[in-house]
């Protein structure tokens, strides 16, 4: 009995090893769109030519945040009995930390404490200086670098609506707990005082703003990540 085979199992002798495009390339190449191998220098130097823009973009929108928790800070609303005035800043510190990410969103933040030191006119109705750190209300802006940092890094973790939710709950915790130890430390006052005067009055907004920031990171996530399903 003969057996057959299909001459086009075997290969070519004259043909040599076929090799494509993808095994053509290097790792200092890179495969064109018409199978052609480019060298790879040319995407370093597009790379290189891209990260000034990206890092003027991130520096712009760092400036921007800046201002914006300024603006915040000049609607401080005086509540009766406590030291301490209902402000929008932590809701844009979150937001920024939502935004800009843990590095550039603490940076911001850390830039506008500076600011504020240096005599600019950017905290709570106008005040400045670095005594205003270490008043009344100074323990909440000292504690906005980490609670932005710890927002930052919950919402560029695998999507989990709870973690977010854990970073925003434990962000507000940081806020709180910074100006309840310096309100302790200024006025000598016990924990349970100091809690009456600087968390219970603000939980029915802070509980609000919790929610907006939820929303406003899903926004966020599905306007940056249109095509991505967690």
């Amino acid at each position: 009995m003969e057996l057959q085979h299909d001459e086009s199992d075997e290969a070519d002798p004259c043909a040599g090893d076929t090799v494509s495009p993808v095994d053509a390339a290097d790792g200092h190449g890179r495969v064109a769109g018409d199978g052609r191998v480019t060298d790879g220098s040319h995407v370093a130097v597009g790379r290189a030519a891209a990260f000034p823009v990206a890092r003027g973009r991130t520096v712009s929108y760092a400036l921007l945040a800046v201002v914006a928790i300024s603006v915040a800070a000049q609607f401080a609303v005086p509540i009766p009995g406590t030291p301490v005035p209902v402000s929008l800043q932590d809701l844009l510190v979150m937001l920024i930390g939502v935004t800009l990410g843990p590095v550039a969103g603490t940076s911001a933040v850390i830039t506008y404490l500076g600011a504020g030191a240096a005599g600019a006119p950017v905290f709570s109705n106008g005040h400045a200086g670095v005594l205003w750190l270490f008043g009344p209300t100074g323990g909440y802006l000292l504690a906005y670098p980490a609670a932005c940092c710890v927002i930052g890094l919950a919402t560029r973790l695998p999507h989990r609506r709870i973690r977010i939710l854990g970073g925003v709950f434990l962000a507000q915790v940081i806020i709180f707990g910074g100006g309840m130890l310096q309100l302790i430390v200024l006025t000598g006052q016990s924990l349970e005082s100091v809690m009456s005067l600087a968390v219970l009055p603000f939980i029915p907004g802070t509980v609000l703003k919790i929610a907006f920031v939820l929303v406003f990171a899903e926004a966020w996530r599905k306007w940056r990540s249109p095509a991505r399903q967690y």
